[in-house]
């Protein structure tokens, strides 16, 4: 299995990723169990007070 690794994006990257894309997947995980949600989204406000910054 490949592991791979989560990079945080900028702003401009969250910006321009949120206008291109529609379509994702909401990925969770605890201890040995994970699962995928497919999501669908439209982005029409991209203030900087509409971005949740999670820790």
């Amino acid at each position: 299995m490949t592991k791979s690794a989560a990079n945080a994006l900028d702003q401009a990257e969250i910006e321009e990723f949120l206008k291109n894309q529609s379509m994702g997947t909401l990925s969770l995980a605890k201890e040995n169990e994970s699962y995928a949600i497919p999501v669908s989204f439209t982005c029409t406000c991209l203030a900087p007070a509409d971005f949740v910054s999670i820790s």
